[in-house]
């Protein structure tokens, strides 16, 4: 069956209604099964007006329980629709192109005038946080381009580097008419970044304005660009094994893609030194799109993570709706009751409701001295605006992990006394500068910022050589007493964190040689998601800013 213009907004109605049925979706996040699903029935419209007698009628019935399908019948009814859906779907690929496992050239950028960069109905906020390095990595290889990013959510994008253009889309019905140039112009390329895999390459290849169409794939872990004029179609997806965190997949998806541009590294984003003043404010940020929160266990971990002198103002996120918001009062009553003199507690609104709303709750953490929270967007954001984040996460999740400085994760299945001493450990370095590095701590801090800036393509020296010194480094480290860190470091298993390399008579290729440096970029991204490598790194922070300090004076 041909379905003609129709075959992108179908394809898009059914991959996404699967995606969704898949979904795990907590009562906090209810929001997203009620705009997920009108976004996915605004696409009915697009679809019936090209069926005829030679359609089948039941594509025409089917479409008929799509439309009428509701939060509360959607768990339900799901599947019947689906298995009727997707006998209609047709392959994925486009046709007659030649496939091949190399970037696109250059040209394939350069000759771009008009980009959009999509952010697919797959991925929540969080995710988008992630995947704002795609267009400043965009910006960078189409130098001449004007780019549009196109975001499911309002506020996102404010301020990106490379961004021209920021708007949003409420329903499917709009970006497929965007994409398709009907109301902000044709665009030349067309990028669509998700997590799942949004598998359009044969819809968009047979639509007739952008010269290519890209999609970025975090879940599937691939990247597919299709240059429609040559035919060609260019496809990446590193080793299994490699690159787990989507951060540092996402970067080394892009660098495939884009080999010529500079890219900064995962998840990097400047320390933004707090205020000076004794008074602290900690924005604290339970709830998560995939699972519900335990109020016993958050308010006991909350209060005892506080760091036992200051004052303290604690702020609880009311959430977006009704239920989180009882449970953001409730948990604030709980925590008062459990805290010392000198910290105050109060829920967080925006004017005139009882529940916050998305950019408030951004506001409220970007003006946070450090944040408490479940691994959700503030997860991302909060790292994202310099504001350090201390993560509770279940297992499983630590692909999401954010690389860098600025984030620290704590198993919500440990003991609550271990999550709340690593936590307050992690504060009071955060609120008081006099912290001292570890014992024997300095040589791992040293190591690790010659193999950082080889990485990155600075400075004299060898990587495996100093891959190797790090390794050294870490291990003698963990030998000595840990005193204070064991807490911090229930996180990833740091002896085996920097895997050991075959010896080094074997590295005798150039191809083993590139082989074994990508071994070492893969295992240096878990290593920089450890809490251990971030606390150091902060602690050497103000190490040096006391020195320029007591120079400066």
């Amino acid at each position: 069956m041909r379905l003609g213009p129709a075959r992108l907004p179908f394809t898009l109605l059914v991959r996404y209604l699967f995606f969704l049925s898949r979904r795990p979706i907590s009562s906090s996040n209810r929001h997203y099964l009620i705009r997920r699903l009108a976004g996915l029935q605004s696409l009915v419209p697009l679809i019936e007006p090209v069926l005829d007698e030679r359609s089948p009628a039941e594509l025409g019935e089917v479409l008929k329980r799509v439309a009428s399908l509701t939060p509360a019948s959607f768990r339900r009814d799901i599947d019947g629709v689906l298995d009727r859906l997707l006998a209609f779907l047709l392959t994925e690929e486009p046709e007659a192109v030649i496939a091949s496992s190399s970037p696109p050239d250059l040209s394939f950028w350069t000759s771009t005038r008009r980009l959009l960069l999509v952010l697919g109905p797959g991925i929540g906020i969080g995710d988008e946080i992630l995947c704002a390095p795609a267009a400043t990595a965009l910006a960078r290889a189409c130098p001449d381009a004007e780019i549009t990013v196109l975001s499911g959510y309002d506020g996102l994008w404010k301020g990106v580097d490379g961004v021209d253009v920021v708007t949003s889309y409420r329903d499917l019905a709009e970006l497929v008419a965007i994409t398709r140039g009907d109301t902000l112009g044709v665009f030349d390329g067309v990028m669509v970044v998700d997590f799942e895999k949004p598998a359009l390459l044969g819809a968009m290849g047979a639509e007739p304005g952008p010269a290519w169409y890209a999609e970025l794939a975090l879940g599937a872990r691939g990247v597919w660009a299709l240059d429609k004029e040559r035919r060609w179609l260019h496809h990446h997806q590193p080793p299994a094994g490699y690159f787990d965190n989507y951060y540092a997949l996402l970067r080394q998806l892009l660098g495939w893609l884009m080999p010529t541009i500079e890219l900064a590294a995962p998840g990097a984003s400047s320390v933004v030194e707090r205020s000076s003043s004794p008074s602290r404010t900690v924005f604290v940020s339970p709830f998560s799109s995939k699972y519900e929160p335990d109020p016993e266990r958050w308010s006991r971990v909350v209060s005892k993570a506080l760091p036992s002198t200051g004052e303290i103002s604690v702020r609880f996120d009311s959430g977006p709706n009704l239920d989180t918001e009882r449970f953001a009062a409730m948990l604030a009553s709980s925590v008062r009751g459990r805290s010392r003199e000198g910290v105050q507690i109060e829920v967080a609104r925006s004017t005139d409701q009882r529940t916050l709303s998305l950019f408030d709750a951004i506001t409220a953490l970007r003006s946070a001295d450090a944040v408490i929270c479940a691994d959700s967007f503030a997860a991302h954001a909060a790292p994202a605006y310099g504001v350090p984040a201390l993560v509770v996460a279940r297992r499983g999740f630590e692909a999401w992990r954010v690389p860098g400085a600025q984030a620290y994760y704590f198993d919500d299945e440990a003991a609550i006394s271990d999550t709340a001493d690593g936590m307050r450990r992690v504060l009071e370095t955060l609120f008081h500068a006099d912290a001292r590095m570890p014992v024997a701590a300095d040589d791992v801090v040293t190591a690790g910022r010659t193999l950082t800036a080889l990485l990155a393509g600075r400075g004299t020296g060898d990587i495996v050589t100093a891959y190797t010194e790090l390794g050294r480094a870490v291990a003698y480290f963990l030998e000595t007493p840990l005193e204070t860190l064991e807490p911090l470091m229930g996180d990833i298993e740091y002896r085996r964190a920097l895997a050991p390399l075959p010896p080094l008579d074997t590295i005798d290729t150039p191809q083993r040689r590139a082989d074994i440096e990508l071994f070492i970029r893969h295992r240096w991204t878990l290593w920089e998601t450890s809490n251990l490598h971030k606390l150091l790194h902060r602690i050497d922070r103000h190490r040096i800013d006391r020195q320029h300090g007591a120079m400066a004076s």
